[in-house]
């Protein structure tokens, strides 16, 4: 799920420094694959910022990963990050919409998603959230991407 393709000012929208510099530290350790160490950092940064978007959709990612794909924590900090879905990117918003429906066991994102990698083929984690959607809500009857 991580994906570093649109992680730029646009992104990146707070305005608390200690929030941003936790959320670095939580996408070193996410990419690293260390979950635990990226839960601790992501839960900082949207402490000190709690609409600091994409530290919301990547401390519900974490959880995912962490605990499972049925985490009561993942659902909550994704529900928080649907609030805030005006502060993240376009290609962010599309990215959104599959994960909360791939987090609710739907495949109401799949347009969504099949939208985003039309629009940024080279985004690595567009696609994989696509494909995880496919293999989690039975996607082989969903037609072609």
């Amino acid at each position: 799920r991580a994906g570093a393709g649109d992680l730029n000012a646009e992104t990146l929208t707070t305005t608390s420094l200690p929030a941003l510099r936790a959320f670095l530290e939580g996408e070193s350790h996410y990419r690293r694959g260390r979950f635990a160490e990226a839960v601790q950092s992501f839960e900082r940064a949207v402490a000190e910022d709690t609409s600091f978007a994409i530290a919301l959709v990547r401390l519900s990612e974490a959880y995912g990963w962490l605990e499972s794909q049925t985490s009561e924590r993942m659902r909550e900090y994704g529900e928080r990050a649907e609030a805030h879905l005006d502060r993240l990117s376009p290609r962010y918003q599309f990215i959104m919409e599959g994960w909360s429906a791939l987090n609710r066991g739907t495949a109401d994102g799949v347009d969504a998603l099949k939208e985003a990698v039309q629009k940024y083929p080279d985004d690595p984690e567009a696609w994989f959230l696509l494909a995880e959607t496919y293999i989690h809500v039975g996607g082989a009857t969903y037609g072609t991407i």
